[in-house]
């Protein structure tokens, strides 16, 4: 979100996983890092559960499917850097093609892989 005024980037939302399943998308959570003196974020990572790991060593198994400073290169959590990785997911054809495939946490019909 922006200010109406001065069109600085102010504010911005998030849509986290989802504990259900879906077709070819395995179930997600988010863990968002403050900074306990002002509370800003600082780190956002997003959790996939790896159903062939649980399955191959009969244990659950959650990976850090993406870590949006190290994925997306985020000088920090601001909605300055938000705004500005926006920008790069519309012009940037590889920046947009990871922001589809992290956007869904691999799927649906995207196979599970860490790369």
């Amino acid at each position: 979100m922006r200010d109406l005024k001065t069109g600085k980037p102010m504010n911005m939302n998030f849509i986290v996983g989802s504990m259900t399943t879906y077709e070819g998308k395995p179930p997600s959570f988010d863990v968002l890092y403050v900074e306990p003196s002002t509370m800003l974020p600082i780190e956002l990572e997003t959790y996939a559960f790896d159903l062939n790991s649980a399955n191959l060593n009969d244990t659950p198994a959650w990976n850090v499917h993406i870590d949006y400073r190290r994925d997306y290169d985020l000088a920090d959590l601001s909605p300055a850097s938000f705004y500005n990785l926006s920008e790069r997911i519309h012009i940037n054809n590889q920046t947009c093609q990871i922001y589809n495939t992290n956007s869904a946490v691999g799927g649906p019909g995207v196979p599970w892989d860490d790369g």
